[in-house]
């Protein structure tokens, strides 16, 4: 399972579409054959999805026709999910009519582009991919679609002049990897403050970094105090019996697991106006499952730490409005972390383009990297799932 970003116009995540790997067909991203899938995989890939999505959000869930048909999706909370249905071929009265009574049990129902027009006459959001398009083909395809009630959603919106073109014609929800892209603010330097939690982040991360210093950096902070006690306390450790003091929590943690709080929680206290949550929330999840990858590999390429180190800051472009190498020359880092972010090392920038991939439901290209470092699919699917919860929690515990 794999999550991107649908966001508003004004580039803030308004839900998630979900990606899944049909276990039968690893190369896959969606479910190919309708006829092999199952309600199951469907199922449990949401169950466990959004436990880690914010409840206000919408799930966006390509379901094959057959479960359509058979009243299948009416497992799924319609307050929350928005089936899209795909590749739907010629005109079919069956569909048109499952179609009518999922709206009627208060589906929202979203379609992609080619369709019929029965189907679009009915259809809450409509999704164009816009990739490889010109402007004036898009806004020909606009006009004719203006005409449904429908909302436009712009897929596989890859940077901030295609978002911005979409936006001009009128396209209220875009998908894309525009989202991990920076808005840059020339000239912009990196405050005092922000540069002194990147400066606690590199020293965490070191692993000859103290217990002791790390329990003095808690001790000494309320806001860090309460929000530690809110994290141990939270369903993701299922004590018990709720946990009240500061060094209870240090050493019920371990070393480990305080550091990488602290860490996240670092990153996540940036006060950054043009960042969202989804930001620090895909950059906490990086860290995680670079982290878990280097500790399932028979030889990691580089220190766990440094590749977590290489998650955490995989945005701090997009939350600092810098390109990479402006933060770099303000604030040096270690030569494989900054040669990962700025793509000038091959051999460790390929494990951010991994994240993405994964991000992206990529699986083929997903398999085939793991495959030169000894891991598998099913390996990489519950590193990042734990990474999507831990994420979670993260932020949950720093709000």
């Amino acid at each position: 399972m794999a999550r991107q970003p649908i966001c508003d116009d004004s580039r803030q995540p308004w839900g998630y579409k979900l990606y899944f790997r049909n276990s039968q067909d690893a190369q896959s991203a969606e479910i190919e054959d309708p006829n092999k899938a199952t309600a199951n995989l469907i199922a449990d890939g949401y169950a466990l999805a959004h436990q880690g999505i914010d409840p206000t959000k919408k799930v966006v869930l390509s379901v094959p026709l057959s479960m359509v048909r058979k009243s299948m999706v009416e497992a799924f909370p319609p307050e929350r999910v928005i089936p899209q249905l795909e590749r739907l071929g010629t005109p079919n009265h069956t569909t048109v009519a499952a179609v009518q009574e999922l709206k009627k049990a208060g589906y929202d129902v979203a379609v992609s582009l080619p369709c019929y027009d029965s189907l679009l006459q009915i259809a809450d959001i409509i999704i164009l991919d816009i990739l490889g398009h010109q402007k004036t083909q898009i806004a020909a395809l606009v006009q004719k679609l203006s005409r449904y009630p429908g909302r436009l959603l712009a897929l596989k919106v890859e940077d901030q002049p295609q978002f911005e073109m979409a936006r001009s014609l009128g396209f209220e929800l875009f998908q894309g990897n525009f989202f991990s892209k920076p808005v840059l603010f020339p000239g912009r330097k990196i405050s005092l403050a922000a540069s002194a939690k990147l400066k606690l982040i590199q020293e965490l991360s070191k692993e000859d970094f103290e217990v002791a210093a790390l329990a003095r950096t808690v001790s000494s902070d309320p806001s860090l105090s309460y929000r530690l006690l809110k994290f141990i306390n939270s369903v993701a450790f299922s004590l018990p019996h709720k946990i009240q003091s500061i060094q209870q929590a240090i050493t019920l943690l371990g070393q480990k697991q305080l550091r990488q709080w602290l860490m996240a929680v670092s990153l996540s206290d940036l006060d950054t106006s043009f960042a969202s949550e989804e930001h620090y929330f895909t950059s906490i999840q990086r860290a995680r499952f670079l982290e878990l990858l280097a500790e399932a590999m028979p030889k990691p390429p580089l220190p766990k730490e440094t590749m977590s180190l290489i998650g955490l800051f995989s945005m701090l472009d997009v939350l600092l409005g810098q390109t990479m190498s402006e933060i770099m020359e303000q604030f040096p880092l270690d030569e494989h972390v900054a040669g990962a972010l700025t793509g000038e090392d091959p051999s460790t920038s390929q494990w951010i383009r991994l994240t993405r991939a994964v991000e992206n439901g990529e699986w083929a290209k997903v398999g085939t990297f793991l495959e030169k470092h000894g891991l598998g699919l099913t390996q990489a699917a519950v590193s990042y799932n734990m990474a999507t919860l831990w994420a979670s929690e993260i932020l949950e515990s720093a709000e």
